[in-house]
């Protein structure tokens, strides 16, 4: 987990000898558990821990840094792989964990009635991707119009427009504003024999 959390840019120091998904709030990020498949990978575009299952049922864990369309590199414990997609297929049943960055508030979900300064940088967010029309009554309230407003956008980013702001929403505007101040560490590319 030390490995995904210095990629984010936070050192040991600041978490202490065992970090886990718990302290992740301390540096400002919480963890997701998510599953999906390489695609899905691809489309998140961040390193990741994969959950892979061994024949003895004691899962492992592989940081995923880099993918292409055939090959994969994994950061074990000691070692550093690039192996064929079809090979941690074996052992890989979807399961990942990732990090995401935290908004104002550390909030880890924004919905209709939220309040807050989180929901002012959550307007911020979104006027940089699609200008809000007039001013609403109540800047820091979620209400039904900004609902309305983030499953456009949402649609916009290839999101489900469930109106709703969870890690996969932050994730998505972090990376469509491209913000100096939310850095995201970025997932590797392979290319494969063949590409450009």
């Amino acid at each position: 987990m030390m490995r995904l959390f210095s990629l984010w840019g936070i050192s040991a120091k600041q978490l202490g000898n065992k970090p886990n998904c718990n302290q992740a709030a301390l540096v400002g990020l919480a963890c997701a558990d998510g599953s999906g498949d390489w695609e899905s990978l691809r489309q998140l575009d961040v390193p990741v821990i994969l959950t892979l299952d061994r024949f003895d049922q004691t899962p492992r864990y592989a940081l995923l840094t880099a993918l292409g369309h055939k090959r994969a590199t994994l950061r074990f414990a000691r070692r550093e792989e690039t192996l064929p997609l079809s090979e941690v297929e074996r052992y890989w049943q979807g399961a990942f964990q990732l990090l995401w960055r935290l908004p104002p508030g550390k909030s880890t979900q924004l919905r209709v009635g939220t309040q807050g300064a989180e929901i002012l940088w959550l307007r911020q967010r979104l006027d940089r991707i699609q200008p809000e029309q007039g001013k609403p009554a109540t800047p820091e309230l979620f209400d039904p119009a900004l609902a309305e407003r983030l499953r456009t956008v949402q649609s916009r980013l290839l999101l489900p427009p469930d109106g709703q702001v969870a890690w996969r929403t932050f994730m998505a505007l972090d990376f469509a504003i491209a913000d100096p101040e939310r850095p995201l560490p970025a997932l590797g590319h392979i290319k494969d024999e063949g590409e450009e």
